[in-house]
């Protein structure tokens, strides 16, 4: 049997959310798949890295998740604060000195050369406004 090739880019891609915050990177080329709203906003979707985005003196490797990790880094400093999370993937919470604490995790698809995914959660933006308690975004 011939294999079925992988679907590599969101094959029904939606609009980029209108209230996605200006001051945190969209990256060129990101194509959203999932946007919820409810508690509060949640993106998910991928990303072809260029293969001109690999720097060869980088030590951690050639993957497109490094590349992405490193582009959302740089354009995110001065701005935020980042912490690091001990999990598989890229996976950080971001904090501005305005309070605004966010989410974003980078992962790998090892079926698709130069993909990587990229989840981001906005737990300030809600449906009414109202940032929720950070005892009710633990459990979700």
């Amino acid at each position: 049997p011939i294999p079925t090739p992988p679907v590599c880019d969101v094959e029904n891609p939606v609009a980029a959310p209108a209230n996605f915050p200006v001051d945190v990177p969209f990256p060129p080329g990101y194509q959203v798949s999932v946007v919820e709203t409810d508690p509060y906003l949640h993106v998910e979707g991928r990303i072809k890295v260029p293969e001109n985005a690999f720097i060869p003196e980088d030590a951690r490797g050639f993957l497109p998740s490094t590349a992405l990790e490193a582009a959302m880094l740089e354009a995110m400093k001065g701005e935020w604060s980042m912490t690091i999370n001990p999990v598989e993937g890229s996976d950080y919470n971001f904090t501005h000195a305005d309070g605004r604490v966010g989410h974003f995790n980078i992962g790998l698809i090892l079926e698709c050369e130069f993909h990587a995914s990229l989840t981001l959660d906005f737990p300030w933006i809600t449906p009414d406004g109202v940032a929720p308690t950070p005892a009710a975004t633990a459990s979700n």
